[in-house]
Formats: structure tokens, C-alpha cells, sequence
């Protein structure tokens, strides 16, 4: 989706075009054509409140000179499950193997609860446990998050991988790691961000969003 075109009439034209000659549905979907103009971030982030998940391609590096793409403010803003499709390789049916990175944030919480259709017929699952940074001053006890329980509920098999990494590296980490795994899927939720768009933790989210060459699944 272009942010800006010179023939607004001519654009549309074509688009409808190209809807009548690429055929209607696949794998026993229905589907539908529209198009905007404008900010492609804020038309998804709307048309995102009567849909089930957004689906847009990674940023190629250094194409967003403001440094905020179209992918982070659709996980951030839209309230709307977000994958983030590489722009580069083939991609069969995913969530066969899917990799959780959790750290039992409600950001990481709200990537699992979006990804549930895809984990309920995942294969395998592996929990990547990383410690949270949340804290209430009222809880003087815990309760126990046991992600692995709750993934197990869903998925025929998961497995836990313990997860250290220092925040400047942790981007890096989580890729290493579903590499690793052969992972078809990432399921994790963007990181905190500040007032002024920059992330809390060394870039971790950004990092994935930019190098990923797996799909990602993002809610926040």
C-alpha cells in the first residue's frame, strides 16, 4: 500500500482491476477489495477494528527515514493482532513450529491470545522464558504464570527454552534462537515504548522487525 499517489482516480482504477483479473478467494476463503489514501499506518490501524489481524510486509531496512514503520505502529497502535511477512523468501503454511518469546508482560500475553488459532494446530511450541520487568506494588504474591500449562492447553506439544540475554542483544537472541529451533512462526509482543517512539529495551523489538526472515506475530 503506497502512503501517497499522484493519480489518486487512476490508482483506484487499477487497483479494482487488478481485483477482477487475480481472482477471488483461496484455500476456502472469501475476500473482499478496498483501498484508501493516506498514511498506510493509520488506514490499517482503523480498517484493523472490523478485522481479525493485519498482515503487512516487513519495512526493507533504511526504506522509513522516520525511523517508525508501518509494521511497529500497527502492533503498537491498531489493537489488532499484526504479522509481519518478510519481504524477501516463500513461506508454506505457518505455525508448524512456533516460538514464544515471553516474559509474561501483557503485551506478550495479548501476541499469545492473538495467535491462538494458529497454535491450536501448531505441531510443536517452544516457550522462550525471559524475565519481565512488570511490577505491582499491591502483590505481596505472586500468581504462577505458567505459560508452558497454558500453551499446552491449546498446542499437542511444547517444550520451555530459558532465556538469558542482556536488552541491547536480545533481538539478536530471539532470532538465533528460532533459527535454532527451525521455527516457522514468532509469536511476541512489541516491547514499551516511550513518549517519543524509541524502545525501552535496546531496540530488541525493532531489531526483529527489521532482520526477521520468519513471519512474526505482534499484539499489544
Amino acid at each position: 500500500m503506497s502512503q501517497r499517489t499522484p493519480n489518486g482516480s487512476s490508482y483506484l482504477t487499477e487497483c479494482r482491476h487488478h481485483q477482477a483479473v487475480s481472482g477471488r478467494g483461496f484455500a476456502g476463503c472469501s475476500d473482499d477489495w478496498d483501498a484508501a489514501e493516506g498514511d498506510a499506518s493509520e488506514i490499517l490501524t482503523l480498517a484493523s477494528r472490523v478485522h481479525d489481524v493485519i498482515i503487512v510486509e516487513q519495512t526493507r531496512e533504511g526504506f522509513d527515514e522516520s525511523g517508525w514503520d508501518v509494521a511497529e505502529t500497527c502492533a503498537v497502535s491498531s489493537g489488532t493482532p499484526t504479522l509481519v511477512v518478510p519481504f524477501e523468501g516463500t513461506f508454506p503454511p505457518i505455525g508448524q513450529r512456533v516460538l514464544v518469546a515471553w516474559n509474561g508482560s501483557h503485551q506478550a500475553a495479548a501476541a499469545v491470545h492473538g495467535a491462538l488459532p494458529l497454535i491450536h494446530r501448531a505441531q510443536h511450541m517452544t516457550a522462550l522464558t525471559g524475565r519481565g520487568k512488570e511490577s505491582f506494588n499491591s502483590i505481596t504474591c505472586y500468581p504462577k504464570l505458567d505459560i508452558v500449562g497454558y500453551l499446552g492447553c491449546h498446542a499437542a506439544e511444547v517444550s520451555t527454552w530459558a532465556f538469558e540475554a542482556h536488552d541491547v542483544e536480545a533481538g539478536a537472541r530471539i532470532l538465533q534462537v528460532a533459527e535454532e529451533r527451525n521455527s516457522d512462526l514468532l509469536v511476541m509482543g512489541p516491547y514499551g515504548y516511550s513518549t517519543w517512539r524509541e524502545l525501552f529495551l535496546g531496540g530488541a523489538t525493532r531489531h526483529i522487525v527489521q532482520h526477521t526472515t520468519i513471519p512474526v506475530l505482534m499484539a499489544y
